[in-house]
């Protein structure tokens, strides 16, 4: 009898051990996406000290370098940046590992104690692959990312959008030359939005809208 206690506390503390973990797991993933929010393309225009489309030339330990091929945004005296690496965690991970040869428009952050960026935004979402003059620009989970699309990209995976790569650049210099007077058209002239033809900047205003449900 005693035998059988001993051997039904040993499974049930076994088994309360399994659940308490699983527990454990689920409200560590739950509290970190609770921290977690996409950091959407006007902020990485604004916030960003330096972006350029370029190509990554070099990988290190802990950093790549990359090129630029077209500044367009801050002033950098050297034509190649070193970049941290972005780590992956519980609820992103980059498109693909860091290769020799990947293109991407960059949205940086200087650190102030070493001469190196990083890539803004907790999901990566500072570095945005492009290839074949196509951008990939991937879902932000929000009201308006309906029918995002699986796309193979540099060996991995981007699941959200595809832009023209000359239609990209244009939507950021023009946010950047028109960023208040575009935060008023979205209050008060949706009329006007409506009459722009470049998806990039519709996108950008449609992230910045109250969310619809």
């Amino acid at each position: 009898m005693w035998l059988g206690v001993v051997i039904y506390q040993s499974r049930f503390g076994s088994s309360m051990k399994k659940l308490l973990l699983l527990l454990a797991a689920t409200l560590s993933f739950f509290d970190a996406q609770a921290d977690y929010e996409p950091t959407l393309l006007s902020e990485l225009i604004e916030t960003s000290d330096l972006i350029f489309y370029g190509e990554i030339v070099a990988i290190q330990k802990s950093t790549v370098t990359a090129k630029s091929v077209q500044r367009i945004k801050g002033v950098n005296p050297n034509s190649e940046v070193a970049i941290d690496k972005f780590e992956n965690w519980t609820c992103a991970t980059r498109f693909a590992p860091y290769k020799v040869g990947q293109k991407a428009f960059f949205f940086l952050k200087k650190r102030k104690s070493a001469n190196h960026y990083f890539a803004l935004g907790a999901a990566n979402e500072g570095e945005i692959p492009a290839f074949n003059q196509k951008v990939y620009y991937q879902n932000q989970y929000l009201s308006i990312d309906k029918n995002p699309r699986l796309f193979k990209v540099y060996g991995g995976a981007v699941r959200g959008y595809v832009y023209d790569k000359n239609q990209f650049i244009e939507a950021l210099k023009y946010y950047m030359k028109y960023r208040v007077e575009n935060r008023a058209d979205i209050i008060h002239h949706q009329a006007r939005i409506d009459t722009i033809h470049n998806p990039v900047l519709l996108r950008i205003f449609a992230e910045l809208q109250p969310p619809r449900f």
